[in-house]
């Protein structure tokens, strides 16, 4: 079994592959310290161009597939610098929410 800093490398590196242009952020309960031994890993990718949703979806799950095959469960969410910049604002919006416990990796 990989060690959680192992995980971590492996998650950088394959993001990257896709988008190696991108910030990668871990959220969730492995940010918090609080996971389970069956959490999965929530990621936040966070581009320098804007990707229309069509195009984003290809790119998260030949990430969450890469990660899966070495047994890592992922949960991918990709956003470009200016959606964050509108998002990070917004009460209630799920990207506010993550950026307040978000660890850049």
């Amino acid at each position: 079994m990989k060690s959680n800093k192992e995980i971590i490398e492996i998650i950088k590196q394959t993001s990257r592959e896709y988008l190696p242009d991108a910030e990668v952020f871990l959220f969730g309960s492995r940010a918090r310290k609080n996971a389970s031994s069956d959490s999965d890993y929530d990621i936040l990718l966070i581009t320098n161009v804007e990707l229309l949703p069509k195009d984003k979806l290809p790119i998260r799950t030949k990430i969450r597939k890469s990660l899966l095959t070495i047994g890592i469960r992922s949960d991918i969410l990709i956003q470009s610098k200016t959606e964050v910049e509108i998002k990070k604002n917004l009460p209630g919006h799920i990207v506010r929410k993550i950026l307040r416990e978000a660890i850049l990796l």
